[in-house]
Parts: C-alpha cells; structure tokens; sequence
C-alpha cells in the first residue's frame, strides 16, 4: 500500500517509495493491477479504455513506457 514514483534516466526505469515532488504523469491504480500491466499480465492500454485506472499529466509518457521505449 502507498504511493511510489518511477524515474526515468537514459533509458533505466528507477522506483521510489513516496510521491514525486513535480510529476510529469501520474498514474492512480491498484498496485496488483499495475504489476499485471507491467509484466505483461495484462494489456495496459486495454486497461485504460476499460477504466481500471485514472492518468493525469503528460499521457505520451505513459504510451512510451506500455512500448518499452524510454
């Protein structure tokens, strides 16, 4: 339970516990549901067009992270 952020730097995904001070994107989901996105468990996008989570903030972020390209 919690928050925790992701930064992304020279193409490495870092995670943190906490609430990032200035974020680009923010992602509200269910921690189990965004694991199962993550590890491809689960289609993300198809979960957002269902509504399984809320994103606010720059939405290009969040397409390049489901592509694997950061």
């Amino acid at each position: 339970e919690g928050s925790c952020y992701f930064t992304i730097d020279k193409g490495n995904i870092y995670s943190k516990m906490g609430v990032s001070a200035h974020p680009d994107l923010t992602i509200e989901t269910p921690f189990a549901l965004w694991i199962d996105i993550m590890n491809d468990k689960l289609d993300g996008q198809r979960m957002f067009m269902e509504q399984a989570y809320k994103v606010t903030g720059d939405i290009s972020l969040m397409i390049q992270l489901f592509q694997k390209e950061v």
